[in-house]
């Protein structure tokens, strides 16, 4: 087996999780939202903080789900695109964890990160589908 082979079977081991679990995640996603709704109008008789706190668990597993599945046809370009996204979405949540408390610092005078780690993972999986659907229209813009 040569060294480009063993490459290639490396990146396929390493490449995503099923395709159906994409239907999982938005199917998760859905009932996440229903969930907070159905709470926000009494119909689900549940606390606030646990409401909360099982709302952005369910979303923050579905956008896992999603954003780890593969689409059906999927080829090493689009493997390029979502590696791209995803250090995009890294490079975004330290630009934040760098800055937020300096930004606090400035405004009130508390260098305090107020950030609760949910809410920037939940950060960084939107600006991974926005940076990873604007790489993905670029190159179908781009393709003769």
């Amino acid at each position: 087996m040569s060294k480009f082979e063993k490459m290639t079977n490396k990146h396929s081991r390493l490449n995503s999780i099923p395709t159906y679990f994409r239907n999982l995640g938005l199917m998760l996603l859905l009932a996440s939202f229903l969930f907070a709704g159905f709470s926000i109008l009494k119909i689900i008789p549940i606390d606030a903080v646990s409401a909360k706190t099982l709302f952005k668990s369910g979303v923050v597993i579905s956008l896992l789900l999603l954003t780890l599945s593969k689409f059906k046809k999927e080829d090493e370009l689009l493997l390029k695109i979502r590696s791209g996204a995803l250090v995009g979405s890294i490079v975004f949540a330290v630009v934040v964890v760098i800055f937020n408390p300096l930004i606090n610092w400035l405004i009130d005078g508390s260098y305090i990160f107020d950030m609760v780690a949910v809410d920037l993972l939940i950060h960084m999986f939107v600006i991974y589908f926005l940076f990873f659907y604007i790489m993905k229209k670029n190159l179908q813009k781009n393709k003769p």
